[in-house]
């Protein structure tokens, strides 16, 4: 994808996509298409708003309706370390890549979510995650 200057994007035998490969990978227009261009984290409408405390955009947050999802990348995110006692994601999981840091996090009552970072999170605290970049929408696979 490194030497496109355009791809499409099959799905069950029919293009779905086409576009630059920045474009598909920064507005893809399905979650097909967002995992064939790289890692994705992908939470349907309810998991979505269930998450809204600890989970948030850095712009004014998408409003979902149902069957929708919304889509970002992990590279997309910061972590907030929050006060202790309050609800928040914990580290699972913690690997040095050559990009920098890949931490899964897990959370009692949402999907478990994996983010990148250039600094090793510390595992003792609790964190918000904020979005840095516009998510993506796609309705529900």
């Amino acid at each position: 994808m490194l030497v496109a200057d355009r791809i499409s994007v099959m799905e069950k035998g029919e293009i779905t996509a086409t576009g630059t490969p920045e474009a598909i990978y920064t507005s893809p227009p399905s979650a097909h298409a967002a995992r064939l261009m790289g890692e994705i984290n992908i939470l349907p409408h309810s998991e979505w708003h269930a998450s809204r405390d600890i989970l948030s955009t850095a712009e004014k947050s998408p409003l979902l309706s149902d069957g929708e999802c919304i889509g970002f990348r992990p590279e997309w995110t910061s972590l907030i370390p929050k006060q202790p006692g309050e609800d928040g994601y914990s580290i699972a999981k913690t690997t040095f890549s050559p990009h920098g840091y890949i931490s899964t996090l897990i959370h009692d009552h949402s999907p478990s979510l994996r983010i990148h970072s250039t600094r090793s999170p510390d595992p003792d605290l609790i964190y918000k995650v904020q979005i840095d970049h516009s998510p993506c929408l796609f309705s529900q696979p």
